[in-house]
C-alpha cells in the first residue's frame, strides 16, 4: 500500500490503511480497514479485526463507516470488496452493509459490489 501511495501521489488517500481503535478502551487497535485503489471510478476495501473482537459488530460498524466517507467522494461510482468463501463472518459483514455479489470471481474469492451508490 505504501509504495502505491507513493507512486500515485494524487490518488494516494485511495491506497490508506485506517486504523479501527475502541475509543472507550485508550484507544486500543482493534483492528484496520484500507482500500486497495481507485481504478475507473471504483475502490476496493478491505478490513481486518483481531480475532478477540469478532462477532461485535465492529467491523460493520467501521464499514459502514467507511461507505459514507467513500459517499461522500466525486470521483467515486462504485465500492466492492471481496471475501474469501469460506468466511461467512466477513460475508455476513458485508451483506450487512449493503453488498452483494457481483458475479466476480477476485483473487481472494468473490467479489461484491455495495448496492447503495
Amino acid at each position: 500500500m505504501l509504495n502505491a501511495s507513493i507512486n500515485n501521489p494524487l490518488t494516494r488517500k485511495w491506497y490508506a490503511t485506517w486504523i479501527i481503535e475502541l475509543s472507550d478502551n485508550d484507544n486500543q487497535r482493534i483492528g484496520d480497514l484500507c482500500f486497495k485503489g481507485l481504478d475507473m471510478g471504483a475502490v476496493e476495501i478491505g478490513y481486518g479485526l483481531n480475532n478477540l473482537y469478532w462477532g461485535q459488530g465492529y467491523a460493520t460498524e467501521a464499514v459502514r463507516a467507511m461507505i459514507e466517507w467513500v459517499k461522500s467522494q466525486d470521483e467515486v461510482n462504485k465500492i466492492e470488496a471481496e471475501s474469501e468463501t469460506d468466511n461467512i463472518a466477513s460475508i455476513r459483514v458485508l451483506e450487512k452493509s449493503g453488498f452483494e455479489l457481483n458475479g466476480v470471481q477476485g483473487e481472494e474469492g468473490p467479489r461484491f459490489e455495495y448496492k447503495g451508490l
